[in-house]
């Protein structure tokens, strides 16, 4: 009869559950998003001895988003949350009272102003310089587009400014990036043809004629491919590659006669000013040019 030794008994597997197995994630769900906001909007007291773990729990365990979260987990993610916010609270600086009425400049509701601010300085629209257009100037014309509804002058001044500072280092960026382009080509000069043979349209003087035949409007009067036929220069490009062309060359003239069409306006505008006593004529004539430019982007 042979003594089996002690560990060699089978024992039982005893099977423990899991520490905080009932809790969901917690990083994306509605639930963290809903107690943030109200701690931050002040709808949930910061201290416990305002309203307790238990308290808030009869208030939100029936809320949207809290169906699945158990009372250990609110109790643990609440008390984390109050510690966040009170921390970011106390590192915030006092906001100035100038600043009482303007709207966070980084959020969703300032996305779509700032970016109208910006492209409209980049495109030229309104001037980088403030000597050519200031911002009470520039005001007049914002102020009732979309967008722009809960910003009030004193934020769009200071942000204006900020983003002609922001638009005239990238501009001083660009013309140093130039130069240096300049440079490289001077020593290694651009081949004139790609590697299917075909010559670079910008470089041929297929380009210059081109332009000179839309000036004289023979576009509307035949289709790109009789276009082509009319010159060998135009023939030497295949038929997929002289289309493009064409239509590209019909916007450049386009965009041409706007130009001249704006400096009209402008012109007009300067010729106006000094003889022009009436200052709501003066302002339809600003507000005249001002559209004009924003249309720029609009031709085809």
């Amino acid at each position: 009869m042979t003594n089996k030794r002690p560990s060699d008994a089978i024992t039982p597997a005893v099977t423990t559950k899991k520490k905080n197995s009932d809790w969901i994630d917690w990083r994306n769900c509605n639930a963290k998003k809903r107690l943030l906001e109200d701690l931050n909007a002040g709808k949930l007291p910061l201290e416990n001895s305002e309203l307790t773990v238990e308290d808030a729990w009869d208030m939100y365990k029936k809320e949207e988003g809290f169906e699945k979260v158990v009372f250990s987990q609110f109790k643990a993610r609440l008390t984390d949350h109050r510690k966040q916010v009170k921390n970011k609270k106390a590192t915030e600086k006092p906001k100035d009272p100038k600043k009482k009425d303007w709207i966070d400049w980084r959020s969703k509701e300032a996305a779509k102003p700032k970016a109208v601010i910006i492209e409209d300085l980049v495109q030229g629209i309104v001037p980088v310089k403030d000597s050519e257009m200031t911002a009470e100037e520039a005001w007049t014309h914002y102020q009732h587009e979309e967008g722009f509804e809960n910003i009030v002058f004193s934020q769009f001044k200071e942000c204006l400014a900020a983003h002609r500072k922001q638009v005239k280092a990238t501009i001083a960026r660009s013309r140093y990036e130039e130069e240096c382009l300049r440079h490289d080509r001077k020593l290694f000069p651009r081949k004139d043809k790609n590697e299917d043979g075909i010559p670079f349209f910008d470089l041929h003087p297929a380009k210059k004629l081109l332009e000179e035949d839309i000036r004289n409007n023979k576009h509307k009067t035949m289709q790109p491919e009789e276009l082509r036929q009319t010159r060998d220069e135009y023939k030497v490009f295949p038929k997929k590659k002289f289309r493009p062309r064409v239509y590209q060359a019909i916007r450049k003239k386009r965009f041409i006669n706007y130009l001249n069409y704006a400096c009209e306006v402008k012109n007009k505008l300067l010729r106006c000013k000094p003889r022009i006593g009436d200052k709501e004529k003066i302002e339809s004539i600003r507000k005249e040019l001002f559209v004009l430019r924003r249309k720029k982007q609009r031709l085809d």
